[in-house]
């Protein structure tokens, strides 16, 4: 019979072991930003291929749309239809991105609640909320985009709100417009606090994963040219984005465990297991 405790009891030849991820009994401890990359590092490294099959879930879709946007893309277009451009292709990213984001959401409370993260359980989880999660998503897309395109603060100040509406609709089965109100409700008193970690996670992982492409440019680079090329890139960018994208949605995931921790008391519950 498997042993669900993660991560596993050490055994006799492992007692030097580094330390796994947060215990439950620590919840009462507050996760500062080092805390929180520290531990976003542990949690991944657990349990890499499980983060990893979680991520293939936006990655591909990513992969297509950011493939097809560069090869739209051409030096003549004007700046008006470049702006659209960009501005429809990161709408679209945001929505793509959100069942990876909520299913990491689910694998990392599982960590935290001492069990071992399992990608099925997540993306179960994900799949019988997909309807809120859409309506959450395009709400968040939509608000974001707009307010970015009247002036750039107010998309920004949405964005932080809204920032856990997407985990907290499926991680706590709550309706959308539910959702959004508890995400505003964990970012009220803790607004500045909120958005400067969140900038910096955003700038320590973007900066991994920009590094982490540069092997994949470079090879395209040299076995292609032109059109063939982009298709190559993000073709073989999708290696590197698995391995590293995991990283900034369990930072995120545990952002949001510790402002519901500050609320609450208490982190959110995990994942029920599926019915025998």
């Amino acid at each position: 019979m498997s042993d669900d405790r993660w991560p596993p009891p050490p055994g006799p030849d492992h007692s030097a072991d580094p330390p796994g991820p947060l215990e439950p009994r620590r919840a009462s401890e507050p996760m500062r930003l080092g805390t929180i990359i520290e531990r976003a590092f542990a949690i991944h490294r657990g349990a890499i291929g499980t983060f990893a099959l979680i991520a293939l879930v936006s990655a591909l879709p990513l992969a297509v749309l950011g493939t097809l946007y560069q090869l739209g893309s051409r030096p003549s277009d004007t700046s008006l239809r470049q702006s659209l451009a960009l501005l429809v292709y990161a709408s679209a990213a945001l929505l793509l991105i959100q069942p990876t984001a909520s299913g990491t959401a689910v694998a990392t409370l599982d960590a935290l609640h001492g069990r071992r993260p399992d990608a099925s359980r997540a993306l179960r989880a994900v799949g019988e909320r997909i309807g809120p999660l859409f309506l959450v998503a395009v709400g968040f897309a939509v608000g974001v985009a707009l307010g970015g395109a009247a002036f750039l603060i107010p998309g920004l100040v949405l964005c932080v709100i809204w920032l856990f509406a997407p985990l907290v609709v499926v991680t706590e089965r709550r309706g959308p417009g539910a959702s959004f109100r508890r995400s505003a409700e964990l970012v009220r008193g803790r607004f500045w606090a909120t958005i400067g970690t969140w900038i910096v996670l955003v700038l320590v992982f973007g900066a991994l994963g920009l590094v982490a492409t540069i092997p994949t440019e470079m090879i395209a680079a040299g076995l292609a040219d032109g059109d063939r090329a982009v298709v190559l890139a993000n073709a073989l960018a999708l290696i590197p984005g698995v391995l590293v994208l995991p990283l900034a949605h369990i930072a995120l995931a545990l952002l949001y465990a510790e402002r519901a921790r500050q609320a609450d008391g208490t982190w959110p519950a995990p994942e029920r297991d599926a019915p025998a």
